[in-house]
């Protein structure tokens, strides 16, 4: 007779694990047997011999104190039939995402999982009163903070801290006179989904997006891992006190020895066991969304759109977790230091961190209690071994001898740098380049400002809804009308680095959140919003940012320069990042003429009409903050002219004003905001105040002596001018009234003049060494490409703009024309031979081609062999990113004369044709588009709101201060 059978054969007595059921084990959810006993009877029945009879060998779940099994589980012990000794449920559980209320069958509940919140006070709080009062308070049991960030950036909310959780809850004891910084009395369930007459406003459909897709990250589920789905590696937890204190394998298969545990069904933890000290893998079985820092902190990164899924590709995880294979690539993404030498997320994180202080917080900053100084102490002070909190932190021990940390997951005691020593020229610990950076002056910024070593970025993230199909509503357990897909990306980048400051006032990396663009499908199909940016209450932009503590820490801090001489990292938009929206600009010899961008197939764009004025020289186009589509646009006319028209209309472009004479030599024209600047030849460069584009107004001329004014490129303050004969020079227009020469750089031969015509510059920052983490990061550096006419190309360290250097020439012959600098994520190979790479280009336009040409390079190797696409009498060259979910493609459109020529460069080694639109003598092409990393105007104003209270981009002053302060090393 087989264990647990009767003498007829029958399943008299196969008892699913009752101790394993509460984590995952095979417990089935429709179990016949009596309810659970009072505490006294179940004392009074003996210990729980007839759950071993079935369950033996099953380890102990509770070593430090031996407990019976219907102790934690209830149910009846006395009874030698599984229909007597299990729980019989009320009503069947579940078994899907969603999440059943507080008060659901708490006896089924605990038999599953004592350590279920729902029944924990009865369970774990009988000798855990403090943390079982504690944990639904916190925000793992509450999840405010990530839903009052999406819910304020996408205009539901006015208030930046929503008081709203996955359900509502008050804190008893909460008393406002002591009550620490940012805790709140009570906070509300999430209001469900309501459609409104306002089917156009993207705060309506972004209302339907956390109870379908955001509600599964905290403790009172075990996610989308459930009990017998398959294909989830990475995800399986418990839920409750379990998800952090009961461990799971990868694939959610048990290794019990309880013999009556499934060895193929997913959804079980590793053995009946608890662990003390949670584990990285088990912290991780949940932080890999959002800001991923559970991912960062290992060294891996969620997959780009379209990259291989293979163990074998280039730069890919051998192991698919969370239902893909992550970027793990050591000179672009290498683990936190900590995690590199062993150490666990439970080193650093407290108790309170975690399992909360007893009060509850609407964001996390509020909520978490150490930070770098809490170890490594400041330059001033060694640490005290106290939080922030003043709470004594556990493990760190402050000795006279110095400070050192006994690890609590392993034991293992390992000395702790202070930030003191490494300053002191005394002290072995002492870093002369760590001294120059660590100074009072920057006391504000936070330790990971510099040693950040990279910084996951997905810029555009976007959501579909389609009103077609249903979906499940995890927190009210019903389908309702919406499919919501919140799984796309748009920008990828791994390199770039964005500061500002944090809700408590000190510098910080700032990285992606919530911002979401959203796509909506009626139920007929049609389109209801496309590719839509949100707005907060504060009318502006919620396709922003916030500040995040990225969990990617290197030992070798970033150059000084990559804050100091890159406004783009302070927010002042790059040549990357900007997305493309419907509508183009062809300008020349027939005036200006709209073409419709069909990002689904480039080959139908289309001419819209025209006005008709004097030939155009140049051209350019403001968009909207909001939404980045065209308001209005500035021409440069044969007649000397300069015109703005009122684009917001494709179909009926007019004149607003015209400013006579401005412009009599014009060869660019750059629009910064509300001011304009005219390339005009030997005049130089005039500014002209377009605040009101009817009453355009000259501020300012500056003139080149020995040069000529051909094109122009504005960096943060800077702007630089292709001049001619002069070559680059530039320009400090930080009052752009009165714009000042900072350098000139002859481009070749100082005995020969110069040929300048364009320039485009990129900021490229360093980048991790592949040697690990001692060794020195690659250098940063702003590039700048210039066209040098018949002289070919010039590439530029403009890092320094007081002191630009020329760089080895590119090798590109035939004559430069233009030149455009652009970062394209090229795709790699499906069967993983080339890998996929982030890769900085410079497209270089001859009279018979456009060269390709790859920059990426910043040690000064030599670059590889470029790239060339044949286009004949080509005038000017724009990049165009256009999503088309879930593909980013990124076309190089040519402005030649017999029209516009599209080239797909989203593969740069394998550039292609994608259309044309005749149109002849077209000289000049603006782009609607959207600056996705833009945070902050020329003048120092914001675009981009910031979630939360307190946090926000430098001002004007600031940022000025910041870019003209002196870096010291270089």
């Amino acid at each position: 007779m087989r264990r647990g059978e009767g003498e007829d054969g029958g399943p008299r007595r196969r008892v699913l694990c009752i101790i394993l059921g509460y984590t995952g084990a095979a417990l089935v959810p429709l179990l016949a047997g009596q309810r659970g006993l009072p505490a006294a009877a179940a004392a009074a029945a003996g210990p729980s011999s007839s759950c071993l009879a079935c369950h033996s060998g099953i380890e102990d779940m509770h070593p430090k104190k031996r407990l019976r099994c219907e102790e934690c589980h209830g149910g009846n012990p006395a009874a030698e039939e599984k229909e007597r000794a299990h729980v019989v449920p009320r009503r069947p559980l579940p078994n899907d995402e969603r999440i059943v209320p507080p008060g659901w069958d708490p006896d089924v509940i605990r038999f599953r999982n004592p350590m279920d919140l729902r029944v924990a006070k009865d369970t774990c709080g009988v000798c855990h009163p403090d943390e079982v009062d504690r944990v639904p308070l916190s925000l793992h049991g509450t999840t405010s903070g990530h839903l009052g960030d999406g819910l304020y950036e996408n205009g539901v909310v006015r208030e930046r801290h929503p008081r709203v959780a996955i359900f509502g809850v008050t804190d008893p004891r909460f008393d406002e006179a002591t009550a620490p910084p940012g805790a709140v009395r009570s906070l509300q369930r999430i209001p469900p989904f309501r459609s409104s007459s306002r089917r156009n406003d993207i705060a309506t459909h972004f209302s339907d997006v956390p109870r379908k897709n955001c509600m599964n990250c905290h403790l009172w589920s075990r996610g989308r891992a459930v009990r017998g789905r398959l294909g989830m590696d990475g995800d399986y937890r418990g839920d409750g006190c379990a998800a952090c204190h009961v461990r799971y394998e990868d694939d959610g298969i048990s290794r019990s020895e309880d013999p009556t545990v499934s060895r193929v069904e997913a959804g079980h933890p590793a053995k009946h066991a608890m662990q003390r000290v949670p584990d990285t893998a088990t912290c991780t079985r949940c932080h890999y969304g959002d800001a991923s820092i559970g991912l960062t902190f290992r060294g891996l990164a969620q997959p780009v759109p379209g990259m291989p899924q293979s163990p074998d590709a280039a730069g890919l995880s051998r192991k698919r977790l969370n239902g893909v294979f992550h970027l793990e690539d050591p000179a672009v993404n290498p683990p936190d230091v900590h995690h590199a030498r062993g150490m666990q997320c439970a080193d650093c994180h407290t108790g309170s961190d975690t399992m909360g202080d007893g009060h509850l917080y609407t964001r996390m900053e509020d909520a978490v209690e150490i930070g770098c100084e809490t170890c490594h102490g400041s330059p001033a002070a060694r640490a005290t071994g106290l939080t922030e909190r003043g709470r004594p932190m556990r493990g760190l021990e402050v000795l006279p001898e110095g400070v050192r940390l006994v690890s609590r997951s392993d034991g293992r005691v390992r000395r702790v740098k202070q930030a003191r020593d490494v300053v002191d020229p005394n002290h072995p610990d002492f870093n002369p380049r760590a001294a120059l950076a660590m100074t009072e002056e920057h006391a504000g910024l936070r330790c990971y400002a510099c040693h950040t070593g990279w910084n996951p970025n997905f810029f555009g993230f976007h959501f579909d809804r389609n009103e077609g199909f249903t979906q499940l509503d995890v927190v009210e357990g019903t389908r309702t009308e919406g499919r919501v897909n919140t799984q796309e990306k748009v920008f990828a980048t791994f390199k770039q680095l964005y500061l500002g400051r944090d809700s408590h006032g000190a510098v910080a990396p700032y990285m992606v959140g919530f911002s979401t663009m959203a796509t909506v499908h009626a139920a007929d199909g049609t389109l209801i919003l496309d590719q839509e940016m949100p707005v907060t209450a504060a009318g502006l932009s919620g396709m922003t940012m916030i500040h995040h503590q990225p969990h990617a820490t290197t030992p070798r801090a970033r150059d000084c320069v990559e804050c100091h001489r890159a406004p783009s990292a302070l927010g002042m938009g790059s040549v990357n990042f900007r997305l493309g929206r419907e509508i183009l600009l062809l300008a020349g010899d027939r005036g200006i003429q709209p073409a419709g961008f069909d990002r689904r197939n480039p080959g139908n764009t289309k001419l819209l009409g025209q006005l008709g004025t004097e030939a155009v020289r140049a051209i350019d186009l403001r968009c909207d903050d909001l939404q980045g589509r065209a308001l209005t646009a500035f021409a440069a006319l044969a007649d000397g002219s300069l015109v703005s028209v009122d684009a917001r209309n494709p179909l009926d472009l007019r004149v607003l004003g015209t400013l006579p004479g401005a412009a009599p030599a014009a060869r660019a024209v750059l629009v910064a905001d509300d001011l304009v600047y005219v390339a005009d030849g030997r005049r130089g460069v005039v500014v002209i105040d377009a605040s009101f584009p009817a009453r355009m107004r000259e501020v300012a001329v500056l003139p080149l002596e020995g040069g000529e004014a051909r094109g122009l490129h504005l960096d943060g303050f800077t702007l630089w001018i292709a001049a001619g004969p002069a070559g680059l020079v530039a320009a400090d227009v930080g009052d752009p009234a009165a714009p000042a020469v900072l350098s000139r750089l002859h481009l070749g031969d100082p005995e020969l003049p110069d040929d300048a015509r364009s320039v485009s510059v990129l900021f490229q920052h360093s980048r991790p060494s592949p040697a690990g983490h001692g060794a020195p990061r690659l250098p940063a550096r702003a590039l700048a490409a210039v066209a040098n006419g018949v002289r070919g190309f010039a590439l530029v360290d403009v890092t320094r703009p007081e002191a630009p250097r020329l760089l080895a020439p590119p090798g590109v012959f035939g004559g430069g024309l233009d030149a455009a600098l652009g970062t394209v994520f090229e795709i790699g190979s499906e069967g993983g031979g080339i890998p996929s790479r982030e890769r900085d280009l410079a497209f270089l336009l001859t009279p018979q081609a456009l060269v390709l040409l790859d920059v990426s390079d910043t040690a000064g190797g030599p670059p590889p062999e470029p790239r060339v696409f044949g286009v004949r009498g080509g005038r000017e060259v724009r990049l165009l990113r256009a999503y088309n979910a879930p593909f980013l493609q990124t076309y190089a459109l040519v402005a030649a004369a017999a029209g516009l020529t599209l080239v797909d460069v989203t593969r740069p080694s394998a550039p292609a044709a994608a259309g044309n639109v005749a149109q002849p003598g077209t000289a000049a092409l603006a782009i609607e588009e959207f600056p996705l990393d833009r945070m902050v105007d020329s003048r120092g104003r914001p675009l981009k709101d910031v979630s939360h209270e307190g946090a926000r981009y430098l001002d004007l002053e600031e940022l000025r201060r910041v870019l003209e302060a002196p870096v010291r090393g270089r």
